[in-house]
Parts: structure tokens; sequence; C-alpha cells
């Protein structure tokens, strides 16, 4: 049988009897259970803002449609934002496989004018990366769209893997380049990420010039988990 939500500590009223996100994201067919577990996470990291009013959620990557139906039943407010960047075109036809007011965009995360039309489309209270999964392409991405993300909002980054690969291996189409676990930050998300962590302690060194990228000030957390890492903006209260 389903698990019910807790939502007792959500600052937005929920509804009674919602079904948790990890039993939600078990059923929907998507491999963040089947091959990576990520349900566990989410339920802990989505739990407060569920029920947020008009909540935004952008996932890049669209493929058979499992996650991103499974954001719309999470996601139950009136006014809710679901969409998808998908790779390809119409022909893939990803758009036919999701539920009715869930977008799907097509665009290269890789590209300025992709990430440009998404941060028109913003701003956003959570982004879920689970696209190319190359390195750079997952650092360009945080770094374009980080200044599209709200205060309190989240940006999650899947599958870090691919970080570790040996160079030469392809994933979706792509063949990597510089990638091992003996890379440095200029070709490693995780490492890049991991300087954005030690910048936290920027101001209790009285090192507040230290900076990794434009609007990194505003990060207030970065919590890693098995293959994926959520960073956390700080809301008013916190900047």
């Amino acid at each position: 049988p389903p698990a019910f939500a807790d939502v007792s500590g959500s600052p937005y009223p929920c509804p009674k009897g919602l079904e948790s996100i990890a039993s939600l994201i078990k059923r929907s067919g998507s491999d963040k259970y089947k091959n990576h577990r990520y349900d566990h996470y989410y339920e802990r990291w989505f739990r407060e803002i569920r029920c947020k009013p008009k909540i935004k959620v952008i996932e890049i990557g669209a493929n058979q449609g499992h996650s991103l139906n499974a954001w719309d039943t999470i996601f139950t407010s009136p006014g809710k934002t679901v969409l998808g960047l998908a790779y390809g075109g119409p022909a893939m036809g990803v758009e036919n496989k999701v539920r009715r007011g869930v977008g799907v965009l097509f665009g290269d995360q890789s590209k300025k004018r992709t990430m440009e039309d998404l941060i028109a489309r913003g701003p956003w209270d959570i982004i879920i990366d689970d696209g190319s999964h190359v390195p750079y392409h997952m650092v360009f991405s945080f770094f374009s769209l980080w200044k599209a993300v709200v205060p309190g909002g989240l940006y999650v980054i899947e599958d870090l893997e691919t970080n570790y690969w040996l160079p030469g291996r392809r994933v979706y189409g792509y063949k990597l380049s510089h990638t091992g676990i003996d890379t440095d930050a200029a070709h490693s998300a995780v490492k890049k990420v991991e300087q954005l962590t030690k910048a936290l302690m920027r101001f209790q060194l009285g090192a507040r010039g230290l900076t990794v990228m434009p609007g990194d000030g505003d990060i207030c957390s970065v919590e890693w988990g098995h293959n994926l890492v959520k960073i956390r903006k700080c809301t008013e209260e916190e900047a």
C-alpha cells in the first residue's frame, strides 16, 4: 500500500491523505527509484515546499516522461508549473507521454540560448539536472541558472558518477573527456561544487572576497547524497 506523507513541518497547508513523495516516485517507473534510489532524498528535500502555492519546477532531461509525471503528482498546488527540457525535437514523442498540464521544451543544456530561455520562464523553486550527464554541461547549466532560483529554492544535480568515468566513455551520444577520479575543478562538476562548499566558510574565515562564481554568496547549504547533490539558496531572512 502507498505510504502517506508527513507534512507536519510544511509552512504551507497541505491536503490530508497525501501519498508520500518517495512512494509516488517508486510507482512512477522513473529510474530515480529503480536505478538510483533518489526517492528518500527527495522525500526530505521537497517535503516542506511540496504544497507551496504556484510552485515552479523544471527538470533538465526528459526521455520517457516518468519523472515529469511524478513531479506533477507530487506537487499539488493550484497554478503550479512543471516543465521538462528534452533533447531532440517533437519526433522523440516525450510530449505525448506526460500528463496534461506538464510542459516539454526542446533544447540543449550546453547552449546559452537554451539557458536564457529557461531563465526567462523562471524564476524556479526547484531545478533538477538529469540531463546529458556530461560534467561541463552540469557546471554550465548551474552557473547559468542559479540566478533563476528563488530565495529558499533548490538546485539538484543527479548522476554525478559520470564525473569519475574514464575518458572516452560515451553518455547520451557525448564522448567524455578530462573525467576520472583525479581530474580538477576545471573539468569536474563534483570538484566545482566542492569549491562552492568551501566558499561557504568565507565569512567565518574573514575572506569575504573568496568566490567561485557570480551569485555564490546566495548559497546557504550544500548537501551530498549517493550520486547527487542539492544546493539551497538562502531565504531573504538568511541572506
